[in-house]
């Protein structure tokens, strides 16, 4: 039981990490900064890697401690978890549980607005590419 609280707030600690970039991501979409993203977005592939590696060391553990195949140690929730574990676990799993949903709808709602963000960035350069690309508008008024 230890292990697995271990692993649930190293997957925590991993998710605000994630939730920080998603904010500086955001804040370099709005300046435009490529630079920046390029370095967040590569920090980022590696938190993830992290995550995915946490996540399946979980999967893991819940197999043995509770002699459940890969699929359902795969889809079991943290409330089936609950169930299964002693009185004095259950107070701090739930806890973790509330922390967990809270800082996943907050990563889902980053990732939503800064998927917004480059979309509208991506059009307005397509929309200026055109501009400057069509052979029928001019761009200024100078012969060169």
């Amino acid at each position: 039981m230890t292990n697995l609280l271990t692993y649930l707030k190293y997957e925590k600690q991993l998710l605000k990490e994630m939730i920080v970039l998603a904010q500086k991501q955001q804040s370099a979409l709005i300046k435009f900064n490529t630079n920046e993203l390029d370095r967040i977005t590569s920090y980022q592939s590696e938190v993830s890697k992290s995550l995915k590696q946490a996540e399946e060391k979980r999967i893991k553990m819940l197999m043995s401690m509770f002699g459940v195949s890969r699929v359902e140690a795969t889809n079991m929730r943290l409330s089936a978890i609950i169930e299964k574990m002693n009185k004095e676990d259950v107070l701090e799993l739930e806890t973790m549980k509330g922390e967990l949903n809270s800082l996943i709808g907050n990563l889902q709602h980053f990732n939503t607005l800064n998927r917004v963000l480059a979309n509208r960035a991506r059009n307005s350069v397509r929309e200026i590419l055109t501009i400057l690309t069509n052979g029928t508008n001019n761009v200024c008024n100078v012969k060169v």
